[in-house]
């Protein structure tokens, strides 16, 4: 909400979040920047009621439990991609013969 203010726009933002209770578990991502977060501060920033601002805080609340409980049980997606894009980088010693 603060960010929103001052600069204009929502950033890109996470949380680290351990994935220790696997074997060698390391960290995933947690997205909080959600549909539903977006939603609660644009409330907030439109002065909607405080009705509408609370459901909408909620919301976003109870999204953000399940990205964060998804993201602990290895359900996220960032480090995926960011392996698939160091796998196609053109220098990476897999593309050489």
């Amino acid at each position: 909400l603060a960010f929103f203010r001052t600069q204009g726009h929502t950033p890109s933002t996470y949380e680290s979040c351990s994935t220790a209770h696997f074997s060698a578990g390391r960290t995933e991502t947690i997205r909080s920047a959600t549909s539903e977060s977006v939603a609660f501060v644009r409330s907030v920033v439109e002065g909607f009621s405080i009705t509408e601002q609370a459901e909408r805080l909620r919301a976003s609340a109870s999204r953000h439990a399940v990205v964060a409980r998804e993201a602990a049980e290895g359900k996220g997606f960032d480090r995926h991609l960011f392996v698939l894009q160091a796998l196609a980088s053109p220098t990476n010693a897999f593309f050489s013969d």
